[in-house]
């Protein structure tokens, strides 16, 4: 050890130079470094989920869970297998032992076996999804707008906002809390029902049959090929009460808005997002693998500082590590 101290200590301009480049190392790798809230590890979990609808949780269980357990429970090196069948959902948590020789060998045969169910219900009509849990799921930051505007102009300004949120370098994707569907509400009245002697059942089947898009085939020539399409899409929420519902040559022409009240409107509220206990439109936003969380946060922060100078009075752009949503249902 005394002369691996005495070769520096003989060669001053040696050990500033080793020093030195020591030093410099240790900056550059400390700009690139990747930080982030949990260790990217493969924790040997999957997860297999079912959609069985018009389901109990008893059907679930008994037509889809059981028989997905029951392939599973051929497999070594498995630790433990849970399921929880839900009305519609058959959702099942598979561990692996984190000593066997060969995880993705073990994962292999767990998609090879589920494959192998094929006598579900009829009304099972997807494959289940397979989840190899490798990295955290839980987001790193939550954004909200808020203010004292209709909730139709917020929304367009909450979409726009989580458009330019995407492609902030870093954000691999979000999630929508408090962000309503657009939905053309049609209200029928009873009293126009009974008056003009329609069923409920011809203005369900005259909507459903004007709203249309798909393909007619094709047209072939001796120099070309054109493909027929139906288009017949509604573009306007107005345009739905334009529909004819029943044109007789002796009756009157009846449309959809002689017997029912047309509204542009949104779907009903299934979650309330809050944030400092302010109602907002809310994106939970999750990071890419390779990302540095740290950076990508400040670019988020200086997206905020540019998009909130171009909002609205009123309007406001938070920022938050945990989100306050309470569901109606």
């Amino acid at each position: 050890m005394k002369s691996f101290f005495r070769f520096f200590a003989e060669r001053h301009l040696f050990a500033n130079l080793f020093t030195i480049t020591i030093l410099l190392l240790g900056v550059s790798t400390l700009t690139v470094i990747k930080r982030d809230i949990y260790p990217n590890v493969d924790i040997g979990r999957m997860i297999i989920t079912t959609y069985y609808p018009g389901a109990s949780p008893e059907d679930v269980e008994l037509n889809v869970s059981n028989k997905i357990e029951d392939e599973l429970k051929e497999i070594t090196g498995l630790k433990e297998i849970t399921s929880i069948s839900m009305e519609n959902v058959s959702s099942i948590r598979v561990d692996i032992e984190s000593d066997v020789e060969d995880m993705e060998k073990v994962k292999d045969e767990i998609r090879r076996e589920v494959g192998q169910v094929t006598d579900f219900p009829a009304e099972v009509t997807e494959s289940p999804d397979i989840w190899d849990i490798k990295t955290p799921f839980d987001p790193f930051i939550e954004v909200g707008i808020t203010g004292n505007i209709p909730y139709r102009q917020l929304r367009e300004l909450a979409r726009i906002f989580e458009k330019k949120l995407e492609n902030v370098e870093g954000v691999s994707r979000t999630t929508r809390y408090g962000y309503r569907l657009r939905e053309v509400q049609v209200e029928v009245s009873p009293e126009s029902l009974n008056t003009y002697q329609v069923p409920m059942r011809e203005i369900i089947s005259a909507i459903r049959g004007r709203n249309i898009r798909g393909s007619g085939g094709s047209l072939e020539s001796y120099t070309s090929e054109k493909n027929v399409v139906t288009l017949a899409q509604f573009r306007k929420p107005e345009e739905v009460g334009d529909v004819i519902v029943r044109s007789t040559f002796d009756g009157p022409l009846v449309r959809v808005k002689d017997l029912a009240l047309i509204k542009d409107d949104f779907e009903e509220e299934k979650i309330i997002s809050r944030m400092n206990g302010r109602q907002a439109i809310s994106f939970s936003v999750f990071n890419k693998q390779s990302a540095d969380i740290i950076r990508t946060s400040e670019r988020i922060k200086d997206l905020i500082k540019r998009e909130q100078n171009l909002m609205p009075g009123g309007v406001e752009i938070m920022i938050h590590h945990s989100m306050y949503a309470i569901s109606s249902e």
